[in-house]
Order: structure tokens, then C-alpha cells, then sequence
């Protein structure tokens, strides 16, 4: 049996070409495992209706190098307090998964993991019924438009990222299937990889939810404790992937390693649709649809199972590299996304040790990261599939740190590169009202506001009332007020009322008549009387905690009082300007961010003098608060990048 394997991988092997020379480094790095890898070949040899799931094998084998798990007696010990958890096991297999996949996000720094290459461990058995498994869901009416490169890529690989080998495949048969059913009968319906992809998606969307409505807890030495809300899309995304493809539903997993605008890396999904086009989505989150309009992307990058030999790690593998480009199972898709261009940036310093790369740069509130890389020519580096409006700086890699090289620039909508420089010369007045972006989310609590009725009544049901009055006006995330109508007599009872938004306030306050004492009654709801541990959340001068109304809120005074002011804060974000509060100004120049001024803030604005024209500035509060961002200032107006 060992002597016909071998004849038929050597009559795999005879033919020439890359693949082939990739497959057999595969075999020769497989060692002792060998002999599984080449019963995979065999099996699929014998019969000529298999050419295709031979191709799979052939797929799957030469790329499996650098493909491994983790395994060590913590995670073992984890596994099975996740498995033997009263709690986790009455939740679906996409709750429980995400719980398993959480520590594999930190698993380097444990002490007791080993790492175990796929290629020497991995069954002819497991690979096997993977790949029939999968020629199976290939016959999905969503998956009909997959040619075999598409299928290899969506469909076909058995993991995701470092989590140990599983049977996910057979934990998931028939799990979902139902909800997919419903499509039957609609061919627009039954055929589309993105109906079937949000189809299903909403039923984990119900699941997560669910879960969080459980409020479901897991507590584990390895993890401390953690909730299902506390989880983040790096667990989320994998999970969704691995769901999607056990129903033949074309699914990616997505990512960026720093917000242009923000801090923080972001993972999601992205459906492949016959069309062509590719609909982003988080699973368990959000439905296929745009990104969040908030958060400005750069560079994107695809997981892969295939590697990809464009790779840093391939190209130039003895200089010293950021750990994000040694991921050799990546690519990069940025032009799928956005509008890019090829650009070459100028480098106002040659590195002290010799460099073949320049990588380019984003701002992450704290320092330049790395997000892409080009080769340098003389004092000139070249980065391709480059996005607009981010602001960048090119940087070397030395010393585990980025030492930035150039000017920060941007990409106009053109293509053509804009480089920022301070103008010393000329000074400017700076006047500013945020020290970070306005998030829609946070202008959107503003707005909903708008309409919102202030109410009195002597009973708390408020079966009859007055209207104090109506908040007619954005607050745009500050304090604001509005006077009542001194003709209405006293009330008890009082309550912010509106009838079509739901509501989210930071801050209260009710004045008497001259509006210097300050009323506090206690809060309630329609459901209950008192707002159950949040009874004076909107009294605590705390402006980062707030209460959310989903119809109305109520105030007992306990006794008749009159009301001439209510202020209120909607819920803020905090990175106005607040009066009381110290600021530092600062301005990029000499590859760093000096200081320039410090100021107490008086108003909810600060204007700072004799600053140099058409720099890059920062501002930070140093009395509270953590997000700031860099900005450019022209004819009196801030843009934040």
C-alpha cells in the first residue's frame, strides 16, 4: 500500500511548474507526516471524477506551510472549562466558539504553548472530509458563480487563523440550514450570496443578542471574566467566517491595522457576491453595508489561506521588519475599497543603518504606525495602492520603532501628494472648539433631542400635563438650556418626553425661579418606579456616564416646586473644549510634535496666538481625557485627519 501511495505522488509530482515545487517542500517539511499528506494525494488519484478535490489537496498541502496551532495545558484546561460551563453550554455553537477563540488573541504571552505546524501534524482523515465536505457546500445556489480560484480561497481552507484543528465542519452540519430554506422558491432570493449571507447573519445577530440580554459571563484564570459584550470583532470575525463557509456562503475576513482617524486596528467580513462586488459586514454586528462613516480607512488587507509571495517577509527576509508584515497569509485589497494611487514621497534623511524599505505611516493619537511599505531609491520611496485624505509620514524601521523620514503628507483626491510644513514666518490666531473629531453617533444624540418635550403633571403616570417647553435646537454635545413658562403653577412630577426618538443625556439640572438653587428629585421610569442603580446618574457631574430613555423619564420632587431653567448635557463624548480645563498645543516640525502653547480654557473655545501658519497641530487636555487627534487649520477652520 506504502509503495502504490508513493507511485501515484511521484506521477503528481513528475509534472513541472512552481505548484508542483510548492507541494513538495510541503511533503519534504511534512517529515514524519508524510505518509498522510501523500494518502490525501492517493485517495483523490483513482478516479478521474476527482481531478477537481485532487486539485483542492494539491491546494491546501502546498500552501500549508507556516499554517499552525497553539497547544499547550492552559489551553487545554481552558477548552474544558468552556465545554464543562453550565452557563456556555446552553448557548449556540457561535457563542461558545467565540468564547474558545478569545485567549488565542493574547496566546504569546503564555508560557506553557508550544507551536505546531499543521504540515506534521495534520490526518489524511481530517483533510480529507474537509475537502468533501466542501465540494459539497460548492453546490449551494449561492455558491454557483465560485470558480475554483474563488472556491479555493472562500470555501475550501480548514482554519482561520492559529486556533487548534477541529471538526467545525461536523459541529455545523445542519445547524443553520433552516434559516436559509426560507429563501427556497424566490430564485432572486435563493441565488444570491448576499441575501443568503444577511439571512443568516441576522440569525446570529439574534443570537448575540440574546446572549447580552443573558447577560452571559465566563470566568477563567486564563481570561479573567469576560461577557459577550465585552468580546471585540477579532473573535467576532473568524467565528462568522467559519459559520458562513460551512453553508458554501463566500465570506472574508478583513482588516486594517490603524484607523486613519482613530486609534485602533478594526477586523470585519465581506461577502462575495456574484456581482463582482464584495459588501462589508461584521458578523454577530452589523449587516452587509458600508463601514462606519466615523472611522477613515488607509490600507486593507485580506486573510488568506494561499500565501502570498509579494509579502515583505518573502521579498526581503534579513532586514529587520514590523511584526504585522511577517504574516505571510495576507494581501492586500485596498483597491477594493477606495480610489488608490501610486505615489513617491520624498525622504528628507537617510537612515544611519542601511534600509531596502520605507514604510508608510498613520497617526494613532500617540505615534506613527506602520501600515505599508515601499522600497527606497536614493532619497525617494514609492508606495503603491494608496488611499486619499489620510495624512502619512514615510518612516524607517529601526530599533523595533518607526524613525519617521519625510514631511506629513496627504494624498489629494487627484492623486497629487501635498506635504505639510510650518510656515514660521508667518503666524497665524488658532481658534478651536474640539480637540477630537465629532463622531456621528455623538452628534446624532444631539439631534435626537431636537423635539423632545419637558413635561409637568401631578400624577406620575402623567395622565394629564403642561408643557414646560420643547428643546428646538441642536446642542451639539454641550450643555444647553431652555426656560419654561413662568405662568404654569408648580408640579410635583416632571419628565423629559419623546415620543419617537429613542434618548441618551449625560447631565440634568433643574433651577427655581431666580435660577440659582438647584432642584433634585428622583429619577424614574415608566416601567418602575425608580431608576434601579442609576438614580443619580444625571445628577453626578460625571459627564462620561449617561442614561438612555427609551420613552420618557420622570422626576419626583415629592413635593409641588416651580421650574424656571432645565440644563442639560446629551451624551458627549467629552472632547469639547471644557472651560476649567488646562491645554497643550503642539506642532509638528523636525519629525516630532513640539509644544508651542499651554492654556486654561475660560469658554468652550481657546484661541492660541502667533501660531506658525499651515502646520500640523495637536492639542491635548492634560486635566482629563484621553483621545485627541491632529489637525490642519485653514481660513479659520479645523480638519481633523
Amino acid at each position: 500500500m506504502r509503495l502504490t501511495s508513493l507511485l501515484f505522488v511521484i506521477i503528481i509530482l513528475s509534472s513541472c511548474g512552481k505548484k508542483n515545487s510548492d507541494l513538495e517542500y510541503a511533503l519534504i517539511l511534512s517529515g514524519e507526516n508524510r505518509t498522510e499528506l501523500e494518502q490525501v494525494l492517493s485517495h483523490f488519484s483513482h478516479n478521474s471524477a476527482d481531478s477537481l478535490k485532487l486539485k483542492a489537496a494539491k491546494y491546501l498541502i502546498s500552501n500549508m506551510p507556516g499554517h499552525y496551532s497553539y497547544y499547550g495545558s492552559s489551553l487545554d484546561a481552558y477548552k474544558n472549562a468552556v465545554d464543562s460551563s453550565s452557563v456556555l453550554k446552553r448557548l449556540p455553537w457561535s457563542i461558545r466558539n467565540i468564547f474558545y477563540l478569545y485567549p488565542y488573541q493574547d496566546v504569546y504571552s503564555l508560557m506553557d504553548v508550544k507551536r505546531v505546524e499543521d504540515v506534521k501534524c495534520i490526518t489524511a482523515s481530517y483533510l480529507i472530509s474537509n475537502i468533501e465536505k466542501t465540494f459539497e457546500c460548492w453546490k449551494y445556489p449561492w455558491a454557483q458563480h465560485l470558480g475554483f480560484d474563488d472556491f479555493c480561497e472562500y470555501l475550501l481552507p480548514y482554519r482561520i487563523g492559529n486556533e487548534p484543528l477541529n471538526n467545525w465542519r461536523d459541529s455545523l452540519e445542519g445547524v443553520y440550514c433552516s434559516v436559509l430554506q426560507k429563501m427556497r422558491g424566490v430564485d432572486e432570493l435563493f441565488e444570491s450570496p448576499y441575501q443568503a449571507c444577511m439571512r443568516l447573519n441576522d440569525k446570529l445577530i439574534e443570537e448575540m443578542n440574546q446572549a447580552r440580554s443573558d447577560s452571559v459571563c465566563f470566568t477563567h484564570s486564563l481570561i479573567g471574566t469576560k461577557t459577550v459584550v465585552g468580546m471585540r470583532c477579532l473573535e467576532y470575525v473568524p467565528t462568522a467566517v467559519l459559520i458562513m463557509r460551512s453553508l458554501g456562503i463566500p465570506v472574508s475576513f478583513e482588516m486594517i491595522e490603524q484607523w486613519s482617524s482613530r486609534r485602533g486596528r478594526h477586523y470585519w467580513n465581506a461577502v462575495y457576491h456574484f456581482t463582482g462586488l464584495r459588501y462589508p459586514f461584521t458578523g454577530f454586528d452589523s449587516r452587509p453595508r458600508g463601514l462606519n462613516q466615523d472611522y477613515k480607512m488607509n490600507k486593507v488587507y485580506r486573510r488568506t489561506y494561499a500565501a502570498n509571495n509579494q509579502t515583505l517577509i518573502r521579498k526581503y527576509p534579513d532586514e529587520p521588519i514590523p511584526a504585522f508584515f511577517e504574516d505571510r497569509f495576507v494581501k492586500d485589497v485596498t483597491h477594493e475599497y477606495m480610489t488608490c494611487y501610486d505615489i513617491t514621497v520624498d525622504l528628507r534623511c537617510l537612515p544611519e543603518e542601511k534600509r531596502e524599505y520605507a514604510y508608510l505611516c498613520v497617526f494613532n493619537n500617540e505615534h506613527w504606525t506602520p501600515v505599508h511599505y515601499g522600497r527606497i531609491n536614493k532619497s525617494k520611496v514609492t508606495f503603491t495602492h494608496v488611499g486619499p485624505q489620510t495624512m502619512f509620514i514615510a518612516g524607517y524601521y529601526i530599533d523595533d520603532k518607526i524613525v519617521p523620514a519625510s514631511l506629513p503628507f496627504h494624498v489629494n483626491l487627484d492623486g497629487m501628494v501635498t506635504y505639510i510644513s510650518p510656515v514660521e514666518t508667518e503666524k497665524i490666531a488658532l481658534t478651536i472648539v474640539r480637540k477630537y473629531p465629532l463622531l456621528h453617533r455623538f452628534a446624532n444624540y444631539s439631534r435626537h433631542l431636537i423635539g423632545t418635550a419637558i413635561e409637568a403633571s401631578d400624577y406620575p403616570d402623567f395622565r394629564k400635563v403642561d408643557t414646560l417647553g420643547i428643546i428646538s435646537r441642536d446642542a451639539n454635545t454641550q450643555y444647553d438650556s431652555i426656560y419654561t413658562d413662568m405662568s404654569i403653577p408648580p408640579y410635583r412630577y416632571f419628565r423629559i418626553h419623546h415620543p419617537a426618538n429613542s434618548l441618551q443625556l449625560s447631565e440634568l439640572e433643574t433651577y427655581d425661579v431666580d435660577t440659582t438653587r438647584c432642584y433634585y428629585g428622583k429619577l424614574f421610569l415608566p416601567e418602575s418606579h425608580l431608576l434601579a442603580g442609576k438614580t443619580y446618574d444625571l445628577y453626578n457631574r460625571d459627564i462620561t456616564d449617561y442614561v438612555e430613555i427609551k420613552n420618557w423619564l420622570g422626576i419626583d420632587f415629592m413635593h409641588p416646586v416651580k421650574i424656571r431653567k432645565i440644563k442639560y448635557l446629551p451624551r458627549t463624548d467629552s472632547n469639547h473644549i471644557m472651560a476649567g480645563d488646562v491645554y497643550e498645543l503642539f506642532f509638528y516640525q523636525n519629525f516630532t510634535f513640539q509644544s508651542l502653547a499651554e492654556q486654561k480654557a475660560l469658554t468652550s473655545s481657546l484661541t492660541f496666538e502667533q501660531v506658525p501658519a499651515e502646520g500640523l497641530y495637536l492639542l491635548k487636555d492634560k486635566t482629563r481625557g484621553t483621545e485627541h487627534r491632529i489637525f490642519t487649520y485653514k481660513d479659520g477652520q479645523v480638519f481633523f485627519w
